[in-house]
């Protein structure tokens, strides 16, 4: 679906072809990666992944990078809850479905009561290319075809300061006019 052409994914021949190579891949890697001294990893799932590939559990070791975390852990544990608002962070690549994301938030809206407040879908992610601020566009523009333009944001390339922002401080600060401050505090992307 994301990285298959149409006539690919339309023929099963071509298709077991790619299934055929990706095996023939797969064991080729498992055969490199398995005379590596030591293999470092920086979550379980990798580990796992790592371990059944390369067949090397006792040379695999967990890690993860250093990080400050002095600045989260400022960071108050009680927000305010209004407007409710959902946050989608990922690089804006179609594999991350930010479309499937809208159309099930718009589900969602449609089923909401009239009386009750309308939640916020803010999408955080970054473009790697154009390829990726072109897919933003067409989100922005489905949001509006889906009548969401008013209930979703679209933050790309926010440096981690603005990130955490986004996560902790929104509701606090943006209750009035959120787009109104949005392009300072989001590293001016909107």
């Amino acid at each position: 679906m994301y990285n298959n052409d149409d006539f690919i994914a339309r023929s099963n021949w071509l298709s077991s072809c790619k299934v055929v190579y990706y095996n023939l891949f797969s064991r080729m890697y498992g055969i490199v990666g398995s005379c590596a001294h030591l293999a470092m990893v920086n979550s379980s799932w990798t580990q796992s992944h790592i371990e059944q590939l390369w067949s090397i559990p006792q040379r695999t070791k967990r890690v993860y990078p250093p990080c400050d975390t002095s600045g989260l852990q400022e960071l108050p544990l009680e927000r305010p809850a209004e407007p409710a608002k959902i946050i989608s962070v990922a690089q804006f690549r179609p594999e991350k479905a930010h479309g499937l994301q809208l159309e099930a938030f718009a589900v969602a809206i449609g089923k909401l009561d009239a009386h009750f407040p309308r939640p916020k879908l803010q999408f955080v992610g970054s473009c790697r290319n154009k390829a990726d601020e072109e897919r933003v566009q067409r989100l922005k523009d489905k949001a509006i075809e889906l009548k969401l333009d008013g209930d979703v944001e679209f933050h790309k390339n926010v440096m981690y300061r603005d990130l955490l922002y986004c996560i902790f401080c929104y509701p606090v600060n943006f209750q009035s006019n959120p787009r109104a401050l949005l392009p300072f505090f989001c590293n001016k992307r909107t």
